[in-house]
């Protein structure tokens, strides 16, 4: 939901949910008061924040561990300060199990 210019976020969105490369360029968003970041990888290099901190708003991090890319889903995990995570078997897709949509519901919800 738009959160509407100088709103909590100071963005354009309350919050951003992207899948795969779709969550590379959702984490570059400005403003976004939190993230679901579905089998994410990281931004390109040279764009996205470059402080070396953690990212310290809301996340969920939506991934099958068993992925060929889980090792940038974890890279992109690692990159928020106490990051929420819901892992799947159903591969690089949005999970579509029960148990998985409802914690993302929940996620959302929360934030």
């Amino acid at each position: 939901q738009p959160g509407g210019e100088g709103g909590e976020g100071g963005g354009a969105f309350d919050g951003v949910i992207g899948f795969s490369q779709g969550a590379a360029m959702a984490l570059l968003v400005p403003g976004a008061r939190w993230a679901v970041l579905l089998s994410a990888i990281p931004p390109p290099r040279g764009r996205g924040p470059s402080t070396g901190r953690r990212d310290a708003r809301p996340s969920l991090h939506v991934y099958d561990a068993a992925e060929p890319h889980a090792h940038l889903c974890r890279r992109v995990e690692a990159s928020f300060e106490g990051p929420a995570v819901v892992r799947h078997g159903e591969g690089h897709a949005v999970p579509r199990a029960e148990a998985a949509t409802r914690e993302m519901v929940r996620f959302v919800e929360r934030v």
